[in-house]
């Protein structure tokens, strides 16, 4: 089974970029690996080709994020498409009350600028 997802440091981001339309469980296993990396504070998520979740489970991906990132940090999560950038703010609105700095964007340039402020 090939990873839907590839991680990469560039400019101290941690840069998650899905390669094709994700699932719960392709999502999980990238939280979990960068879970591992304490390389920086600062996280990307790059879901351009989108994803395919039901509201529950971005919910309980926010959960699952709160316990297994921990520490203050940035995250920009990225969506082109109006209907993955709407789930993408209900994730932000789940993360609002931890240590982390979640941001939605439309694209990658204006999250990189963020990230970097």
């Amino acid at each position: 089974m090939s990873k839907k997802y590839s991680i990469e440091i560039t400019d101290d981001i941690v840069w998650t970029t899905f390669n094709s339309s994700s699932n719960i469980s392709d999502i999980k296993n990238a939280i979990d690996e960068v879970s591992l990396l304490e390389y920086s504070y600062l996280k990307l998520w790059d879901f351009t080709p989108g994803f395919d979740l039901e509201n529950s489970e971005v919910i309980e991906l926010a959960e699952y994020a709160k316990r297994k990132i921990l520490g203050p940090l940035r995250s920009a999560m990225v969506s082109p498409t109006d209907v993955v950038f709407g789930l993408i703010r209900m994730y932000e609105v789940h993360r609002e009350n931890d240590q982390q700095d979640t941001r939605a964007f439309r694209n990658i340039e204006e999250a990189v600028e963020w990230l970097k402020s």
